[in-house]
């Protein structure tokens, strides 16, 4: 979960303030020059070498002093995880926070590792995957008015849908409808379960945890099936 445009922004205004009051400020030509070109030169090796996980840390270090910004990351993974879980797609790890998800090789302020797909998949396994990239944004908006930092998310979907559109077996948006209401219906049953995944998360457990509470919640849901049956 993260977004680069902020930092985009801050760059260009850096840029901008060296470049035309650089000599207001006392800096030489010289070095205002040389201090848009270690900037920028920064910017670019991030970009083609490390894939933006440095300005991605940054980014996701200067969302995390935002009030309830760990709250709502909590929530968007957690949202990826259930859906994930109840779709029988292996889960091999979370990350929550910008410096664990660095350390880990990841992006953005926290992210789902989601086991290799089969090497073809289906149309019902792209539409899992896609539900379960989907439910991140739509976790978040079941608590804020707008889902942020789904830009990957979207694109991974993307991936998806254009696999899916080659076979010409379904339309993408037909598929990306489909997905999009089995993750909603998920969440929209399991809120419940869906906050005390956040919490767990939240307070750092490890995945395990979370999915010992994923197996205790689907087998009581299952009993209380049978029960109405």
């Amino acid at each position: 979960m993260g977004d680069r445009t902020g930092l985009l922004a801050v760059l260009a205004l850096l840029v901008t303030l060296l470049a035309g009051l650089g000599p207001a400020l006392g800096l030489s030509p010289a070095i205002a020059a040389f201090l848009v070109a270690v900037g920028l030169g920064s910017f670019f090796i991030d970009q083609f070498f490390l894939q933006g996980r440095l300005s991605m840390l940054l980014i996701g270090l200067m969302q995390e002093r935002r009030p309830g910004w760990r709250q709502r990351v909590a929530r968007h993974e957690a949202g990826h995880l259930l859906v994930a879980h109840r779709l029988g797609l292996p889960v091999e790890g979370y990350t929550l926070g910008a410096w664990e998800s660095f350390r880990r090789g990841q992006g953005g302020g926290g992210g789902v590792a989601l086991g290799s797909p089969p090497a073809r998949l289906d149309i019902e396994g792209i539409e899992f995957y896609c539900a379960t990239w989907l439910a991140g944004a739509l976790a978040e908006r079941m608590y804020y008015s707008e889902a942020v930092g789904a830009v990957e998310d979207q694109q991974k979907v993307g991936l998806l849908l254009a696999a899916a559109q080659r076979t010409g077996a379904v339309a993408a948006r037909t598929l990306r409808n489909r997905a999009e209401r089995r993750a909603a219906a998920i969440l929209d049953a399991e809120r419940q379960t869906h906050n005390a995944l956040a919490e767990r998360m939240l307070a750092g457990q490890s995945l395990e945890r979370c999915l010992q509470l994923l197996n205790s919640t689907k087998d009581a849901a299952s009993s209380d099936s049978a029960i109405q049956a």
